[in-house]
């Protein structure tokens, strides 16, 4: 049976993104990675999961890693919670966009063919890794699925760049309009 070496894509039934952030915190903790990418229109701070924002943004902050994330303008306590997380790192550029649907994780390493990506209709909170009916596609950054991951990531420079996406927080800066958001 093919494995995840040979084979370019693997799909996942249950739980997508909490295999995505295993395999970005756990299994990826001595390769070099360019750039975390997350475009998701809700995103919760994963206070209770054992990968928290906070423990990624940790982790990624040492490594000196930006985090580019593209999501709705908050409105939801959870989803503030979790802006105001993000925003105490130095790492972190945060964009809104609030026509925003897709959910694209992308993790773009040094050597090509360790950059993997997942789509799928996960969002980033503890309600849709814990009890939601998901699925995701994982993309492994080899064969076809090297192609596919440079498509996605063409994809997510031309959506930062969009008149409707407004960047809020830059690397190493401040949210624009305030420190925290309430």
């Amino acid at each position: 049976m093919p494995t995840e070496k040979t084979k370019p894509f693997k799909i996942f039934k249950e739980r997508p993104v909490e295999f995505f952030l295993k395999r970005l915190y756990s299994e990826y903790a001595s390769i070099p990675i360019n750039v975390i990418v997350i475009i998701c229109p809700f995103i919760g701070a994963l206070e209770s999961s054992n990968f928290s924002l906070k423990k990624i943004c940790q982790r990624m902050d040492s490594k000196k890693v930006p985090i580019r994330i593209i999501t709705t303008t908050p409105t939801d306590t959870y989803q503030k919670d979790a802006i105001n997380v993000l925003s105490d790192f130095k790492c972190t550029e945060i964009s809104y966009n609030d026509s925003l649907h897709a959910k694209v994780y992308i993790c773009n390493c040094k050597d090509e063919s360790h950059s993997f990506s997942m789509f799928g209709s996960c969002n980033l909170t503890t309600q849709s890794i814990e009890q939601n009916i998901e699925i995701g596609i994982m993309v492994f950054g080899h064969g076809e699925g090297q192609n596919v991951n440079r498509e996605l990531n063409q994809w997510f420079y031309k959506l930062r760049t969009l008149q409707n996406t407004k960047c809020v927080k830059h690397i190493n800066g401040q949210l624009k309009e305030q420190r925290k958001i309430r």
